[in-house]
């Protein structure tokens, strides 16, 4: 007979008194979490197939991609072996929208007729981190929505927990039904480049799934360094979050727009700019995000009356502002 606790936490409904991962008051849950789907995950790195062409890219910050399987959290779409996975469904919709419309049916397909569809040259296989390293890196994330209390006077305020990885190099796997040339490969290749810089996964706008250039997509381009003190994750790890970046713009937006006109506009327009959610509207996709890649920066800690606190010394680092729509122009 198997005692019902000893389910992997993985495997219980996230309801009060089984699993409840979400609740940053509960880390122990969510720590538990992580270290069976660690233990459980395969050893060895992924391979795809010599048939499918691959191509590595950096992910600056945090990736996540939601797998939606439980209410109230965010964790990553995991494969077989356990491994950590951004979907090909998804990689296709993202490289469909950098497609002109005859790229678009020639490598996605289409409709023939209102019954039938013809199917794309292409398959895409999605993509899996390069190596194990993903394991070894904190995979507990902080979100912690501030606005209401920072700005309009709101005193709740709480944080929750996600599941991402950090900074890792995806390896992402593109196959053709036929047989392509190798100067058709670049142009698929440049696709996926297009397609990228608008970040994959979930909460791109913030600066999680981004890679390192947007030569496309970046409006403007700031070069930073400072010190100071940096967040600290539930295990008291420090880190830099670029997150950071986004708040306080978006902090700044709503309080210019409140100069000049009423709450209501105020807060409609900064959703506009930078995203947010609209009560029975649901989420509005903003038309601003953020990509931070922190070239030169180191991690310390500051004691004070036996108390460590985690900082940051960033010695350069560049701020893109992408558009996040259809075209930068």
């Amino acid at each position: 007979m198997i005692n019902s606790n000893e389910v992997p936490l993985m495997f219980q409904a996230q309801v009060s008194g089984r699993g409840q991962i979400q609740y940053i008051r509960n880390p122990e849950q969510s720590e538990r979490w992580v270290d069976e789907w660690v233990e459980g995950s395969a050893i060895d790195d992924y391979i795809f197939s010599s048939k499918i062409k691959t191509k590595e890219y950096k992910i600056t910050w945090r990736f996540i991609s939601n797998s939606g399987q439980d209410e109230d959290i965010i964790r990553p779409v995991i494969a077989a072996k356990g491994f950590p996975f951004y979907p090909g469904a998804s990689m296709k919709g993202a490289f469909l929208r950098a497609c002109t419309s005859e790229q678009g049916e020639r490598y996605c397909g289409g409709k023939l007729n209102s019954n039938d569809t013809q199917p794309g040259k292409l398959r895409f296989h999605g993509a899996y981190p390069k190596d194990a390293t993903w394991s070894e890196q904190p995979l507990i994330d902080v979100v912690h929505p501030q606005q209401d209390w920072q700005i309009k006077n709101n005193n709740s305020h709480a944080a929750f927990i996600q599941i991402s990885l950090y900074q890792p190099t995806l390896v992402f796997g593109i196959s053709s039904t036929e047989t392509l040339a190798a100067d058709e490969w670049e142009t698929i290749w440049n696709i996926w480049d297009k397609a990228i810089q608008r970040g994959i996964g979930s909460r791109v706008s913030a600066g999680y799934g981004q890679p390192i250039n947007h030569p496309e997509t970046k409006l403007v381009t700031v070069n930073l360094r400072g010190q100071g003190l940096a967040s600290k994750l539930i295990d008291e790890t420090g880190e830099f979050r670029p997150n950071i970046f986004k708040a306080a713009l978006r902090g700044h937006t709503l309080r210019l727009f409140s100069s000049i006109t009423d709450e209501n506009t105020a807060e409609e327009l900064t959703r506009e700019l930078w995203g947010g959610f609209a009560g029975k509207n649901g989420a509005v996709v903003g038309q601003l995000g953020i990509a931070f890649n922190a070239i030169n920066l180191e991690m310390g800690e500051y004691r004070y009356n036996n108390v460590s606190m985690p900082t940051y010394e960033l010695n350069a680092g560049t701020l893109n502002i992408l558009c996040m729509g259809a075209s930068s122009a």
